[in-house]
């Protein structure tokens, strides 16, 4: 049922790709997110979040955080809608 779908609406695999990694950024995030490393972003200004943690592995979970964050809110929604026009 996909293909038949994906086919009638005439798209490429380039936007198909783009969709389907667009899906999965966002569902990284929600790992992430779901997994508590919201506590760790913390460290960007200057304080650790997790008491006892270690400082160079929570700015590490801060920063993948902060940037699939970005990525799913600033990057994925343009580049989806983005997709469908680039063939």
């Amino acid at each position: 049922m996909t293909r038949a779908v994906i086919r009638s609406f005439k798209l490429g695999r380039l936007a198909v790709r783009l969709w389907v990694a667009c899906g999965l950024v966002v569902a990284v995030f929600g790992v992430l997110h779901v997994a508590g490393l919201r506590e760790h972003v913390s460290i960007l200004s200057g304080t650790v979040g997790s008491a006892g943690g270690d400082p160079a592995v929570s700015a590490l979970l801060g920063a993948a955080y902060v940037l699939f964050y970005v990525a799913s809110v600033l990057i994925a929604p343009v580049v989806a809608l983005a997709a469908p026009f680039l063939e």
